[in-house]
């Protein structure tokens, strides 16, 4: 904030010295495009980033080119995935919707489930998410085919699958989904947005009475076509540092920055449609919130002795 302050002061002095006809705004997202550009790092981090195993993830790619060197894999066989977790009925904490959850008498919504993000490095196959649920048939669900949806309810490695997983504590530094699949997904509240002014506009249902019906199933179908949004570009490219050698045109990852802020000015737009009055920094926190707490869980479960998530996994001919 301090930073955007200052840049949006320096702004004001050269305008008003030079009187030229142009706008800035030093929002979130110019300050993060700034700080990609030169390469700017927090020097105080906290979570799994400041407990990164530099070393180790230094040292892994050599060690995961030599498994994939042995057992003569291509990069349409080598996959990657990672767990998140996803809150698929909360809204930015200023909305009218999310303070009708602290009234009284207000049943709070078990709201979180727990996702599985697979794809391979030749960009060319995403898998269905892997989607863990409180309740195993949930109403919403009822007369449904689990089998024809589009995620899958369980799943069991094939015998022919080779499972490596990443050093502990690199997960920010080289985990292909980490490096911005997930954050790209993560913008899944766009669809529910765009579901919420379609039934508004064409119906006599409030906002309120949208949300109140919204359930898991309709949280699948936007899940779904959230994963799909994910770019083959984006797909490709988060490999760089954990396998450069299948990264086809590497331009940075500027493209995938730009997309997630298209993303959060589209959310924006349709906000103001739907009379929530929200800003870029209500979504930036909204995000940043849900994130904090999967890691938190994710460190609990850790010290619980769980192994870790992230693997990379190839598959035998």
């Amino acid at each position: 904030m301090i930073i955007q302050e200052k840049a949006l002061s320096l702004f004001n002095e050269l305008k008003a010295k030079y009187g030229e006809d142009v706008t800035f705004t030093a929002s979130h997202g110019w300050f993060n495009r700034f700080r990609a550009r030169n390469n700017l790092h927090n020097v105080k981090v906290s979570g799994e980033a400041a407990s990164a195993d530099i070393r180790a993830a230094e040292e892994f790619p050599g060690k995961l080119a030599e498994v994939i060197h042995q057992g003569g894999y291509t990069p349409q066989q080598i996959f990657n995935m990672d767990e998140t977790g996803l809150y698929w009925k909360r809204m930015p904490d200023r909305t009218y919707i999310s303070t009708e959850k602290t009234m009284p008498g207000f049943k709070a919504a078990k709201d979180r489930l727990m996702l599985l993000l697979r794809g391979n490095a030749s960009d060319d196959l995403k898998l269905k998410p892997l989607l863990v649920y409180t309740a195993e048939n949930p109403r919403a669900l009822k007369n449904i085919a689990k089998s024809s949806l589009p995620v899958v309810w369980k799943n069991d490695f094939h015998p022919n699958v080779k499972v490596v997983y990443l050093p502990l504590n690199t997960t920010s530094l080289i985990q292909p989904m980490d490096q911005g699949v997930i954050a790209t997904f993560k913008k899944y509240l766009r669809h529910t947005f765009r579901q919420a002014l379609k039934v508004t506009d064409e119906t006599d249902m409030t906002l309120s009475e949208f949300w109140k019906s919204y359930n898991i199933y309709n949280a699948i179908i936007n899940i779904n076509a959230s994963w799909w949004e994910v770019t083959t570009t984006c797909m490709n490219a988060v490999w760089k540092k954990l396998c450069p050698q299948v990264v086809n045109d590497f331009t940075g990852f500027e493209n995938i920055q730009k997309e997630q802020e298209v993303v959060v000015d589209n959310l924006i737009s349709m906000s103001e449609k739907l009379e929530l009055e929200l800003q870029e920094q209500d979504f930036t926190e909204f995000f940043d919130d849900r994130d904090k707490d999967q890691m938190k869980n994710y460190e609990n479960w850790r010290s619980r002795g769980g192994r870790s998530g992230n693997a990379t996994k190839t598959f035998a001919n």
